[in-house]
């Protein structure tokens, strides 16, 4: 009986059922979202995100709000909110490129860029020739994305791909620029920003070049992206153009990635 209670308030266990409905509900629409929304799937991610968000703290506040609940239950659904905030502000969401969420981590721990070594500066110098085939920037040659006279097995179930090669690399939204056997491309590893060299029929490292910035937006605008550059290198005859993430324009000798001539706009 609630006569006994003080103030006439109302023990956790006569509680409006709708209360905890409310958020699961919403949960349930979140999840429905990926499903149905015609919305872009970045502005569903962060629909989602706003949804769950205010279910929880629009739960726990109206909790509080109520004089009439029982001081256990006010201070259990603050207690609630306090320690929600308190635990997702030390957590990194980790997106699959494609505005998903695909895992997380504690803010503490490293990054998995920070777990490469930056100490790969391969002094080689190869020999650069144009190829049939060559892919020399962001769309390819013409800006199109196609590359003409190439014949693809289309049946896997009689083809199927072979996996020829594996290569860790830094983080980055960076594309391959690709000429005759060789393909060039940014990453970040730690505080260093890579242009980076690999050869294309072996995932060998042949030479880099490295400019000591770091670009990591965290939770604020653009943090969908994640850590390192943005840009693919351009490639016009020997020479590799690139633009980094801090704006950062190199250009280099393609046969060892030396620099020719380099620009940081924030040194004026």
């Amino acid at each position: 009986m609630t006569a006994d209670l003080p103030n006439d308030q109302i023990p956790i266990r006569h509680i409006r059922w709708w209360v905890p409905a409310t958020f699961l509900l919403t949960l349930l629409a979140i999840r429905g979202l990926s499903f149905v929304s015609p919305l872009p799937r970045d502005a569903r991610t962060v629909l989602g995100y706003g949804l769950f968000w205010l279910a929880l703290l629009g739960v726990c506040g109206w909790v509080v709000l109520q004089q009439r609940l029982s001081r256990a239950l006010r201070g259990g659904a603050a207690l609630v909110a306090i320690v929600a905030i308190a635990v997702f502000s030390q957590i990194d969401i980790i997106n699959d490129g494609d505005a998903r969420m695909k895992g997380w981590r504690w803010a503490w721990q490293a990054k998995p860029d920070e777990s490469l070594t930056t100490n790969v500066a391969a002094d080689t110098t190869i020999d650069w020739q144009p190829g049939e085939y060559d892919y020399p920037g962001f769309l390819g040659r013409e800006y199109c994305a196609e590359v003409p006279n190439i014949g693809l097995a289309t049946d896997w179930n009689v083809n199927a791909p072979e996996l020829l090669w594996k290569q860790p690399i830094g983080a980055g939204w960076s594309a391959f620029a690709i000429v005759g056997p060789y393909a060039v491309t940014q990453e970040q590893r730690g505080d260093s920003e890579l242009v980076t060299c690999y050869e294309a029929a072996t995932g060998r490292l042949v030479w880099t070049h490295a400019d000591e910035v770091r670009f990591d937006p965290g939770d604020m605008q653009g943090g969908l992206g994640g850590v390192g550059p943005r840009a693919t290198p351009t490639i016009v005859g020997d020479r590799v153009y690139t633009q980094g993430s801090t704006g950062i324009i190199n250009c280099l000798d393609a046969h060892d990635g030396s620099v020719v001539w380099s620009l940081d706009p924030q040194m004026g």
